[in-house]
């Protein structure tokens, strides 16, 4: 976006500040952290849909043991 508000208000940037670069394992906890979010919220989805719990349960067991 910076880049844009440049084109259109036809000046620069100020390149005078440090860009803040994320540690790496932040990063890769944040990714994590989502990932179990969103497979859990599939899970939780998946069981409200199924008629057959055992079997959902056994596809939960073997989706995390491949995880």
């Amino acid at each position: 976006t910076t880049e844009l508000h440049e084109r259109l208000e036809n000046r620069e940037h100020d390149t005078g500040q440090s860009k803040g670069y994320a540690s790496f394992w932040v990063v890769v906890t944040q990714i994590v952290i989502l990932d179990a979010v969103f497979s859990l919220d599939a899970v939780i989805t998946a069981v409200g849909m199924v008629n057959h719990l055992p079997v959902m349960m056994a596809a939960v067991v073997i989706a995390m043991a491949v995880m």
